[in-house]
């Protein structure tokens, strides 16, 4: 091995190792929806032979484009804690993506370029702390992907196809938007070796049979799948959102914790682009730069949510996050921008995953505040879960400000666009005592998870956000909150317990319908009550 290729690589390992970091300051990071996550592979892997959860839930595997996790993490609870296993798969999370930016940037410029490296500030992107770990995936997968069949295109279509095909139906089952971008990859790469060929009209049209009948083989496979998938029947209303939102979440892929210091990084790293751009001395990818203009141009026209799916719009961004590293690569750059490139981007990703492994490690009380007040449920108790909400928030209404929280820990929300992320953490009732909540992911066409009767009819198994706590004292709840809210209906009857999250903005909470409820236990970040029949 050369002496460049064994620096890129120990450079590569030591980055790694500062990435991972967070991942140790906290048994549970703050990712939003990482703890539902957890809970339903821990009901894959150990549900059906617990006498508890086995009456909840049931197995419900099928042609579902969004396996990723659920296909590789429950086998090895096996002989892996849960926790440990989870925080190796958020590793898998971060690391992918910008594994299958460089293979890409290798595959496509030759090595020896560290630029890639840059891919590294974007590992903590709005999505990952979302916890959308399946889409993430699947980006990392369609980037590996495309550089292998860019690779072996020179060896012949018979040969690049039949990869991308077997690749393409590997991804479908990671999830669907990686899919996407895998085609979208591709298919300006066979564009452009179409273009080869022109004006040789002859020629290239024979080409642009051939890149077409091969295009089609590697599309087959998940169309088919798609076909056969419940995603075909799914059915939902589109809904876009504003300008000023779009303008946000095209900072996706440097969004996190602290508004100023994403949008420092936001300009310096345009700033750096625009500087290596402008030196003259890159080596631009056409395939790449279109596939990246034709995401861009997209971008404002595609719904927020489709379907069953949210944030559809905002997954555009973080890919456009990992493909900037691909679109070119410096050649001799002059000495002093190589220092100055090198120290900006080294000096962005330490200093935010320095602040990323800070917020984790303050996270650990709101851990610790939950699991204190969770103690006394027992095992097949039903748990609502209601949030306090902050100043304009309305009754029902999930939004509040977090700005006027200035007490709240920064690990309860995330940049600019202030979404808690500890509406999930109440997964742990399912967890670790056995009780059942109704916002586990089990959605019938999203994962292999079905709840059985009579929880069914308690379950909101996409998720969504929780109620205001100040609810609960309405003896009539409007049509409109029971739409978004249906379990919260004659909420005394059909659960056993009330369990508040961001408690500690109420105050003391001793008081709070005491007709209806019976006070237990409060902490900084919860309160529990035992509901009054």
């Amino acid at each position: 091995m050369s002496k460049s290729p064994r620096i890129f690589w120990i450079v590569f390992v030591v980055a790694t190792c500062v990435l991972v970091t967070p991942l140790f300051m906290v048994e549970i990071p703050p990712v939003a929806d990482y703890p539902n996550h957890l809970a339903r592979l821990y009901v894959l892997a150990h549900g059906a032979s617990d006498p508890v959860l086995s009456r909840m839930y049931a197995p419900h595997w099928d042609i579902i484009p969004n396996l990723g996790i659920d296909l590789l993490v429950p086998w090895t609870l096996s002989f892996i804690p849960l926790h440990v296993a989870g925080r190796i798969m958020l590793a898998a999370t971060l690391l992918l993506p910008v594994l299958g930016t460089i293979a890409y940037s290798r595959a496509l410029f030759g090595g020896g370029s560290f630029w890639p490296l840059g891919s590294f500030i974007v590992a903590y992107n709005i999505v990952f702390l979302f916890g959308f770990h399946n889409l993430l995936l699947s980006y990392g997968a369609a980037l590996l992907s495309s550089a292998l069949h860019y690779k072996y295109m020179k060896r012949g279509i018979l040969t690049s196809d039949s990869i991308g095909a077997l690749c393409a139906i590997v991804v479908f089952f990671i999830h669907i938007a990686g899919l996407a971008l895998l085609f979208i990859l591709i298919f300006s790469h066979k564009i452009f070796h179409v273009i080869r060929f022109w004006p040789d009209g002859k020629h290239a049209g024979r080409e642009a049979v051939l890149q077409g009948c091969g295009f089609g083989i590697i599309a087959l496979g998940p169309f088919g799948l798609y076909l056969a998938s419940p995603l075909a029947d799914a059915v939902g209303r589109n809904f876009w959102i504003g300008g000023p939102a779009k303008l946000i979440f095209l900072l996706g892929p440097v969004l996190n914790y602290y508004p100023k210091l994403d949008l420092v990084t936001a300009a310096l790293m345009i700033a750096v682009f625009i500087l290596c751009i402008m030196s003259g001395r890159t080596t631009v990818s056409p395939p790449v730069s279109t596939s990246v203009a034709a995401l861009f141009i997209a971008y404002p026209y595609l719904p927020f949510a489709t379907m069953t799916a949210t944030y559809v719009d905002v997954r555009v961004p973080i890919a456009l996050g990992f493909l900037v590293f691909c679109i070119f690569i410096p050649r001799n750059l002059p000495k002093p921008i190589i220092v100055a490139v090198s120290l900006i981007l080294l000096s962005l990703f330490v200093l935010r995953t320095v602040v990323v492994a800070r917020v984790w490690y303050d996270h650990r009380q709101d851990l610790a505040d939950l699991r204190r007040t969770i103690e006394p449920i027992e095992a097949g108790s039903r748990v609502l879960v209601v949030s306090v909400k902050g100043p304009g928030a309305e009754l029902f209404m999930p939004e509040g400000d977090p700005d006027l929280q200035p007490g709240a820990p920064r690990s309860r929300f995330l940049s600019i666009i202030g979404i808690p992320t500890y509406e999930h953490m109440a997964a742990l009732v399912l967890i670790e005592r056995h009780a059942f909540w109704p916002l586990l992911f089990a959605y019938d066409n999203k994962q292999p998870l079905r709840v059985l009767s009579p929880y069914r009819e308690l379950s909101f198994p996409t998720g969504g956000r929780l109620p205001n706590y100040e609810g609960l004292a309405l003896d009539d709840i409007p049509a409109t909150d029971l739409e978004q809210f249906p379990y919260v209906a004659n909420w005394r009857s059909r659960f056993d317990y009330v369990l508040v999250l961001n408690a500690g903005l109420a105050g003391d909470l001793r008081s709070f319908l005491t007709d209806r409820l019976v006070f237990l236990e409060q902490t900084g970040f919860t309160a529990l009550f035992r509901i009054r029949k």
